[in-house]
């Protein structure tokens, strides 16, 4: 997505001190990081399919003027969902339009990943 109103999203979350990054109306993957760290610090949902899309709940909370992690908006360490105990897994990708770099760079180390 991108435009106008992706541009005021982003200054809304940069002012709320969510979002570094200048905004450009491009709904990227920094634009995204700073919606769902919103959501889950607000307390809105930290996962599921609306974690990351700007609803109604998301947008209603963007527009309070008490949601700001840089002016003393209010974290209260309390975590939507239980610890976690398991194993943890993680994944990665190689940017296709390094293919040949990447894929060097990447396989001296395959032998630390299980």
């Amino acid at each position: 997505m991108s435009g106008t109103d992706v541009k005021a999203l982003q200054q809304t979350l940069v002012d709320k001190g969510y979002l570094t990054a200048i905004p450009n109306g491009y709904f990227g993957t920094q634009t995204l990081a700073a919606v769902k760290k919103f959501q889950c610090t607000q307390q809105i949902v930290c996962t599921g399919a609306a974690y990351g899309v700007v609803g109604p709940k998301t947008q209603a909370a963007l527009a309070l003027g008490n949601t700001s992690l840089s002016t003393g908006g209010e974290i209260t360490g309390k975590s939507l969902t239980g610890p976690y105990t398991g194993p943890l897994e993680f994944s990665g990708w190689i940017p296709d339009w390094r293919l040949a770099s990447a894929t060097l760079d990447t396989t001296p180390h395959l032998n630390q990943l299980k």
